[in-house]
């Protein structure tokens, strides 16, 4: 059953106060032959850009395979395809890490005609915490699994036969390892009864999963924030440090032997962990070569080869506090999603009460139409659509009047199920952007993101310079009539920790008073010290970041022109400038010259860089400027040159983050993919700060 907004719902939409409307120029309808691009921010709209550039652009990156496309075909032909001729199909065998691969891959269609009969987790617990018993099957079994004590040590209890276990688990194994088995796991499984069954077995260097289109995450270092930034208090972390980075390398260098392309790899040289995981890599991937396995497939010119741009998260640790109200933000900000599962309520036709639970992923065409879509305009483009929706098929719509002739009917009949489909995911992303609306007025965050918006803009929507951060943040949250959550007063205070200079212990320590935050909450915010963050007055990481003088047009408003929308994250000027070949070769040098660096870098002068600029200042929005090519040198034209940019960030990105790597991506015409060891939404980073141990034990919570 669909169930349009109802009025009071649309009012929400139509409210021209709610999102500081009065910097957003009207969207106008896109001109016959051109793409229309966002509003630049102060109601001069960005010239429109030929549509057959755009698609020229587009038909270049189509020449070469998407990642998501290669490692399909990874999964299809090298590790499913020898078992199409097994009579009775096989099973497939993960654990819970390669689970998250195959699924965001493969559907269970596909999986069917691969000849999978079964897909086993094979380190799956109940509620009890023990392994769930799984059935035997004798059948042949592919194991895709990653080289872990645990995964190893399932493979070897499935195939132990004792006097409880007459057989094993399946058939003949045939082992495929997402990456290289250690000397002492290789040893295990030789020693063990499963020899005997090993009918084939592969190092597959497939150690990440595809999360978008151009996203994928690592497999093994989803707590990279918390292992890489603990204090080196003891040789136990400083070990468990190193084991991580090279844990963090290997599974970055399986996306280079999946695309089977050697790349240029760079570091910002202000950053231990990026710095070491990049030299890491460079050695893996070198070593990888010598091997002589086939790697890299391609041999290209310097001017052809990605471009690897290592970040770790202390780079800009303010964008994953930040209220965002794009969709997709909102919806992991806001809701409960689990893997992209959400549960949702609605009201069916009989006015009963509904569960449903849904998947948020690519997988749905209306999800990947709105997801980087500011939820101020998402309730009238849906409305627009879904009317336009019902217009192209009518027949359905009206199969059940009864003075409807046959005809008509036949043809409602035979569009019906994707009529029902479609309504079901209008209906289901209506209910969805309700209930965001719901959150933004219950939770007070109009307010909340106006101030978050000045301090991380260092300046007000007007253009004035922002100096009271202070009493406005303690006005606010003084406020008795906003229910302001104690997560949201937890963000606040980071926010105005961050992006704030000079502050005195006693100011802090009174904001943390009139915030209510916890004693043991208190943690997070000293571990942002870690992150290059410093919470001393007077000493400020920040002052050695502005030895240039701030450019005013990396200030002037966000891209959405919304008041509350106005800051970008520091990530889409690096891009750019990445892109252009105006990023610094000083601060962001390569780990293995070029033997042309000219033709994929361009060395300005000190004065040009962007980079002098704090993170938190480039509140971007605007798309930062770089200096024409026109006044460079020749080689400046080479300097967009490699098909593909590649951006890791060590400790997790933000879909904020995300939605620029999409926008980059469509306004430069160049393939861009985003990588991380995980994705962060803001209560995740909180938490993961919190979880630093070492630092709560070395610096009391009494010195915050």
């Amino acid at each position: 059953p669909f169930l349009f907004p109802s009025e009071q719902g649309l009012a929400l939409w139509r409210r021209a106060t709610m999102w500081g409307l009065k910097n957003k120029t009207k969207s106008r309808p896109p001109e016959e032959g051109f793409t229309a691009l966002k509003d630049s921010g102060r109601g001069d709209p960005v010239p429109p850009v030929a549509a057959t550039t755009v698609a020229a652009a587009a038909s270049d990156r189509a020449r070469a395979p998407s990642l998501r496309d290669v490692m399909r075909k990874r999964l299809l032909t090298d590790v499913l395809g020898g078992f199409s001729q097994e009579e009775r199909g096989i099973v497939l065998a993960v654990d819970q890490l390669t689970v998250r691969m195959v699924s965001s891959l493969l559907r269970m269609s596909e999986l069917d005609e691969a000849n999978v009969h079964l897909v086993e987790n094979i380190t799956m617990k109940g509620a009890d915490g023990d392994y769930l018993r799984r059935q035997p099957l004798p059948l042949p079994a592919v194991y895709l699994i990653t080289p872990t004590i645990e995964s190893v040590n399932r493979l070897l209890d499935d195939y132990r036969v004792n006097r409880e276990k007459k057989a094993p688990q399946y058939g003949a194994c045939h082992l495929f390892f997402t990456s290289q088995v250690s000397d002492p796991l290789l040893q295990k499984i030789k020693n063990a009864q499963v020899i005997r069954h090993v009918a084939s077995f592969k190092e597959m260097h497939l150690e990440f999963a595809i999360s978008e289109s151009n996203i994928f995450t690592t497999l093994l270092s989803s707590q990279s924030l918390i292992k890489l930034f603990a204090d080196d208090s003891s040789p136990a972390v400083a070990s468990e440090k190193l084991q991580e980075q090279h844990r963090v390398a290997n599974s970055l260098a399986t996306v280079f032997v999946t695309l089977g392309e050697m790349p240029l790899i760079r570091a910002p040289s202000t950053s231990p962990h990026a710095s070491a995981i990049a030299s890491i890599l460079q050695e893996k991937l070198l070593g990888i070569e010598r091997s002589a396995c086939g790697f890299p497939s391609r041999i290209l010119a310097d001017s052809d080869r990605p471009v690897l741009l290592v970040l770790d998260r202390s780079f800009d640790p303010l964008s994953p506090l930040l209220h965002e109200f794009t969709y997709q933000s909102m919806v992991n900000d806001l809701l409960q999603v689990q893997d992209d599962r959400y549960k949702y309520v609605y009201t069916g036709n009989n006015q009963e009460q509904i569960s449903r639970e849904v998947l948020l992923n690519e997988n749905d065409p209306l999800w990947t139409k709105y997801r980087h879509m500011h939820i101020a305009e998402l309730g009238e483009v849906v409305g627009v659509d879904y009317q336009k929706f019902l217009e192209e098929h009518k027949d359905s719509k009206e199969l059940m009047n009864k003075g409807q002739d046959l005809k008509s009917k036949a043809a409602g009949l035979k569009a019906m199920p994707k009529f029902q489909e479609q309504t079901q995911r209008y209906s289901m992303h209506i209910n969805i952007a309700e209930e965001l609306l719901k959150k933004y007025h219950q939770c007070g965050l109009e307010p909340v993101a106006m101030i978050e918006q000045n301090m991380a803009c260092g300046e007000e929507p007007s253009g004035k310079a922002f100096k009271l951060a202070q009493t406005e943040l303690r006005a606010l949250l003084a406020k008795p009539d906003l229910a302001i959550s104690a997560e949201d007063r937890m963000r606040l205070i980071m926010i105005y920790v961050i992006t704030q200079e000079n502050i005195k212990n006693d100011e802090r320590r009174y904001l943390i008073d009139e915030a209510g935050i916890l004693p043991e909450d208190q943690v997070a915010i000293l571990a942002l010290f870690n992150l290059g963050v410093s919470l001393q007055q007077g000493f400020s990481l920040r002052k050695q970041r502005r030895d240039g003088k701030k450019d005013p047009k990396l200030l002037n408003g966000g891209s959405s022109g919304y008041d509350v929308s106005r800051y970008s994250p520091p990530l889409r000027r690096l891009i750019d400038e990445a892109h252009h070949g105006t990023l610094s070769p000083s601060e962001y040098p390569f780990v293995q010259q070029p033997a042309s660096p000219q033709q994929v870098t361009l060395d300005l002068p000190e004065k040009a860089s962007l980079n002098k600029l704090p993170t938190w200042a480039s509140s971007g929005g605007k798309t930062p400027r770089v200096p024409s090519t026109s006044s460079l040198p020749s080689s400046a034209s080479t300097g967009g040159s490699g098909r593909r940019l590649i951006v890791f960030i060590v400790g997790g990105a933000t879909y904020s983050e995300c939605r620029e790597m999409y926008s980059a991506s469509a306004e430069l015409g160049r393939e861009i993919i985003l990588g991380s060891t995980s994705l962060l939404t803001p209560r995740r980073y909180m938490i993961e700060l919190k979880a630093m141990k070492p630092l709560s034990a070395a610096n009391p919570v009494r010195q915050v």
